[in-house]
């Protein structure tokens, strides 16, 4: 079977343009397939994007099942689901304990605990540091970091989340730090509600980078010892990532100015 042009597949007797994907879900004669089980599955409908098909006993009701593939076909229903979000839901952006960055959408307090790991605790994050230059003229705003509340408690070895901390370092107690994954979305002051995030990963990066460099010109050596080693283990951790070795070149180079 093909996805560029199901009426050239054996079998074929229609097909309709998937929304979710804009390729064909198509019906064929399941026989000419050789995808005949029973004698009740004279008929397929196939979603070729993904490949998942769905087998009935007459052509009408083939042609039904070919309007809804979002209720047979996995990826289907999931991109259903987010496209749902994304009407919504709030835009958020998560930061990973590898240094990735990605889009989610979420609606509620579900989604947040889900994300995080567990309870949340919110911290607000100053506008400077939440990708302020990433329209120039046009100030971003206030944004909100979520993370999980017991993410240093607990039986578990917490992990440092090297970039959401080196965003946060400058507004946190000389003894706390960011663990685990981090969820930013936006604030609205005036309504004191969550709204879509308005960052770009490549700004934020920076942004953690100045945050952290700040940090360490008012930091002991001690203090900035403790988060680059942590830095360079997350580092071996996820072999590769731009993002965690930025931010520990960062720390070890304040080392090495420290020590010269």
């Amino acid at each position: 079977m093909s996805t560029m042009d199901p009426r050239q597949n054996a079998g074929y007797r229609y097909h309709r343009t998937n929304p979710l994907t804009g390729e064909p879900v198509a019906v064929y004669l399941a026989a000419a397939q050789r995808l005949e089980w029973d004698k009740e599955s004279k008929w397929i409908a196939v979603c070729e994007s993904h490949g998942s098909l769905v087998a009935t006993s007459t052509l009408a009701l083939a042609k039904s099942a070919s309007k809804e593939p979002e209720e047979w076909c996995d990826e289907c229903r999931d991109a259903s689901e987010y496209r749902a979000k994304h009407e919504d839901g709030t835009r958020a952006l998560v930061i990973g304990l590898d240094g990735s960055m990605r889009d989610e959408y979420i609606v509620g307090l579900d989604d947040l605990t889900r994300l995080v790991g567990g309870p949340i605790q919110a911290l607000s994050v100053p506008a400077w540091e939440a990708g302020a230059r990433v329209t120039v003229g046009e100030p971003v705003g206030p944004h909100t970091m979520y993370v999980n509340e017991e993410s240093k408690i607990g039986g578990e070895q917490p992990r440092l989340n090297v970039v959401a901390d080196a965003l946060m370092v400058c507004s946190l107690m000389p003894s706390d730090w960011v663990a685990g994954v981090a969820v930013v979305v936006g604030y609205n002051p005036d309504t004191g509600e969550d709204v879509d995030h308005t960052l770009d990963p490549a700004t934020v990066l920076l942004d953690a980078a100045t945050s952290a460099e700040a940090w360490t010109n008012v930091a002991s050596d001690r203090e900035v010892l403790g988060r680059a080693r942590v830095a360079n283990v997350e580092m071996r951790y996820n072999d590769g990532s731009d993002a965690l070795a930025t931010i520990g070149h960062v720390y070890a180079n304040a080392l090495a100015v420290s020590r010269a």
